[in-house]
């Protein structure tokens, strides 16, 4: 039983981080507006090439 307790332990801890993990950026991208951020990387991009 404790194995199976540990396992289960291990496996939300990991769940859990995959899912902030996922979730933070998404909230991130939805608090600031996607285009100027795309526009930003782009010119980001566009510098470092040039």
């Amino acid at each position: 039983m404790n194995n199976k307790l540990k396992k289960i332990a291990v496996s939300a801890l990991i769940s859990s981080f995959l899912i902030f993990s996922v979730l933070i950026p998404i909230l991130i991208s939805i608090n600031y507006n996607r285009e100027p951020a795309v526009e930003y990387y782009s010119t980001q991009n566009s510098e470092l090439i040039t």
